[in-house]
This record gives structure tokens, C-alpha cells and sequence, in this order.
């Protein structure tokens, strides 16, 4: 548990998590984020309410009370009803908090935090993926201004928390104040996430019927940005270099998600089944990248994905795409690889044997590169800093 100052603590400060994804472990990564830093903050000096509009939330201990508003998602007119009840619920309960700490730069969650500012509450917005919201796009929604009012409310909140050096740079390029900027990265719980000896993965494998070759690990729901396919199509070109490889798709899914069903049309007509193994949800992450030798991370577009450091923690060399925060994590070749803008099967196929050949080297360096700069005590004890300095009516930077 982060101690705070531990003198005043008679009355707890009063949180507001407005998160439309939830707060919780399913795998959508602002809403496990929250959950871990607020698990960690003391209950004695906070007290966390969740307001939200995730239909599938299940009932969080770190949380006083969870208010569901509407069901965030499903299109367009959804998200715009989320927003417009938000609203309404926010001027019902507005007095019972001390802090509003919102997820995401989108319409869903920076209307509501503007009506706390403008109720004279602190305002902290958590901006976790580059283009998140704030930044304009061609089309409808920038010829109508609607990213430029959003930056306009933005401006106004007391806090920015970004999740990269990337997303930092972004904000500033958008002409954000540099003393409203926090960089707070992500982290990994690295007692729970922490190397096992060969004996250890061996049975850890056997366990979760897995094959005793080397497995690259992958964790995320399954969707098209995150392009696990491109790992299943390396594990084709492997094998046809007479590498036996194998790969954990760590996470959930939809049976029915059209995506997925390309997947496991592949992997059928590739005769990879007796070396693709699909978790599906599990509270057990990292006993699943325990079990692996590698972990691939090929996304189009991420913040700074907490898997990633988790898999690094675990001692796992790191395959990924260039996207936010992937050199800043991945900042030496005895940490892993970052794959060109363009890099496909192939590239990734390389990185692999490259890898491998270094497999039992390194492993302590990366471990220790995690512990120093991620764990999850450090992250969340930088959160409850700046959460007591604006409840006390101070900046965002010291």
C-alpha cells in the first residue's frame, strides 16, 4: 500500500474515477491501469468512487461505490448518450467529490470533466495512446471544431497525465502548458511478474498444454489493431526454416468476432493448431508469460502497453512495432527489438531467431531494467502525489 503523509489522515479525500471502459483486469489497458494504482493508494487517505459505462464490471473492492451511467460503446449515438447522461449524473453527485480523474481525451469523458472544473473541482485526465482524443483528424469531426473546443476544455483541467515521452511531446506540440503536462508511465507489478527457473517454465508449460519448444507470447484481446495474425504468419515462415516454434495468444476474445475467425481459419489451413494455444480470459498472466521464451507486440497504434513492461519484468526479450513509448522501453538490443515502420512476418521471423541465439543471456538486465524504472509502488505513489498536491489547491508540477 502507498503510505502517504501520514499526518492528517482523519479525513480521506474523496476520488471520482471516470473511466467509460471500467476499472478492472479486462484487458483493455487505461481501465487495468487504474485499477492496479488504485488498488495500491491508501484507503485511509482516499476514498475511490468509479462512475462508468462498462455493461460487463464486476464489483471492485479498491472502490467505495461504482455508479454505472449508460453502456459506453456500439457506435457513434451511443458514446453521445453516454456523455449526455454523464452529465446529468455528474450534476446529481458533483458535491461528493474531491477530485475528478477522467480516462481518455475523448467526448465521453472530457465534457464531464469540464462541468467538474467548472464546479471548481481538480481535474486530472489520463491520456494513455498518441492521437488520443486531442489531436485533430481529417473529416467531419475537424471541420466541425470538435477537437478544437476539446483542446479548449482540456486547457482548462489542472493536470495532464501522459502515459509516454511521445504522447508528452504530442501535447506540447498542441500547445498544452508544460506545467500542466505530468509524465507518469506505465508499470508492472514486478513481484508478481518476475522470472522462473527452466524447471519452473518447463512445468509451468506442461500445465497450460503447451509444447516444451520455444513459445512467443502475445497478450490483448484479439483485435485487428493489435495484429496477432502477423505472428501466426512468422510462426509459418519458422517453421519453414525448420525452427519449431510455438505461440500463446494471452487473452479474450469473441467467438464469433469476424477477426478471429480469419485467425483460426489460418491457423487450420496452416497446420498450426498443435502450435497455437489460445488462454482466453485468465487472471493469470504471468504464469502464462512465465511459461514463454519471448513476447511479440506488433501494434498499429499503443500508448505504452503494460503487457509489454509485465513481459520484460518476466524476463522476456520483446519483439514490437514502433509505435509510442516502444524505443523508450525498448532502449537496448539486450532488451529486445523495434521492428521497422513497414516490418512484417519476416521481420519478425528474424527478430526471433535473433533472439533466440541470446535467449539465456540478458535475462537479469531486462528484469532489472523493469524493477528500476516500472514498478508498480513508484508509479502509484506518483499519482497519489499529485492527486494530495491539487486536492490542496496546488499545481500539477511541483
Amino acid at each position: 500500500m502507498v503510505d502517504l503523509n501520514p499526518q492528517n489522515k482523519t479525513t480521506a479525500k474523496r476520488l471520482l474515477l471516470w473511466s467509460p471502459f471500467g476499472s478492472g483486469q479486462h484487458y483493455c489497458g487505461p481501465a487495468t491501469y487504474t485499477h492496479r494504482v488504485y488498488s495500491k493508494l491508501d484507503p485511509s487517505e482516499f476514498h475511490c468512487s468509479l462512475a462508468h459505462g462498462y455493461l460487463d464490471q464486476t464489483d471492485e473492492p479498491v472502490f467505495k461505490r461504482q455508479h454505472f451511467v449508460h453502456r459506453f460503446g456500439g457506435g457513434i449515438s451511443a458514446n453521445w448518450q453516454f456523455a449526455s447522461k454523464g452529465r446529468r449524473w455528474f450534476n446529481d453527485h458533483k458535491s461528493e467529490f474531491d477530485l475528478f480523474h477522467a480516462i481518455s481525451g475523448f467526448h465521453g469523458s472530457v465534457s464531464i470533466a469540464n462541468l467538474a472544473r467548472e464546479a471548481g473541482i481538480p481535474v486530472v485526465l489520463f491520456i494513455s495512446i498518441l492521437n488520443g482524443g486531442l489531436s485533430s483528424h481529417n473529416g467531419l469531426k475537424k471541420m466541425l471544431g470538435i477537437y478544437h473546443r476539446r483542446r479548449k476544455m482540456t486547457r482548462r483541467f489542472d493536470a495532464l497525465i501522459a502515459l509516454s515521452s511521445e504522447i508528452e511531446q504530442q501535447l506540447l506540440s498542441l500547445k498544452f502548458a508544460p506545467q500542466q503536462i505530468v509524465r507518469i508511465p506505465n508499470f508492472a507489478d514486478t513481484d508478481k511478474f518476475c522470472r522462473v527457473d527452466d524447471h519452473q517454465q518447463k512445468l509451468l508449460k506442461r500445465s497450460l498444454g503447451m509444447k516444451e519448444c520455444p513459445a512467443i507470447a502475445f497478450v490483448g484481446r484479439l483485435s485487428e489493431r493489435k495484429r496477432p495474425h502477423l505472428i501466426l504468419e512468422a510462426l509459418k515462415e519458422l517453421r519453414h526454416q525448420n525452427h519449431e516454434m510455438q505461440c500463446a495468444l494471452i487473452g479474450p476474445y469473441e467467438p464469433n468476432d469476424p477477426y478471429y475467425l480469419d485467425i483460426k481459419r489460418y491457423i487450420e489451413e496452416n497446420d498450426l493448431s498443435d502450435h497455437v494455444v489460445f488462454s482466453g480470459f485468465t487472471t493469470k498472466v504471468e504464469s502464462w508469460l512465465q511459461a514463454c521464451d519471448l513476447f511479440c507486440l506488433p501494434s498499429l497504434n499503443e500508448g505504452m502497453p503494460g503487457a509489454l513492461i509485465e513481459a520484460i519484468s518476466c524476463g522476456l526479450p520483446a519483439i514490437v512495432s514502433p509505435f509510442s513509448s516502444a524505443n523508450e522501453v525498448v532502449d537496448d538490443r539486450e532488451i529486445g527489438v523495434v521492428l521497422s515502420e513497414d516490418g512484417g512476418a519476416k521481420e519478425i521471423a528474424a527478430a526471433v531467431i535473433e533472439e533466440l541465439t541470446q535467449l539465456p543471456n540478458n535475462r537479469e538486465h531486462r528484469r532489472n531494467a523493469i524493477v528500476q524504472r516500472y514498478s508498480l509502488n513508484a508509479i502509484a505513489q506518483q499519482h497519489a502525489d499529485l492527486f494530495r498536491r491539487l486536492i490542496q489547491g496546488n499545481t500539477a508540477k511541483i
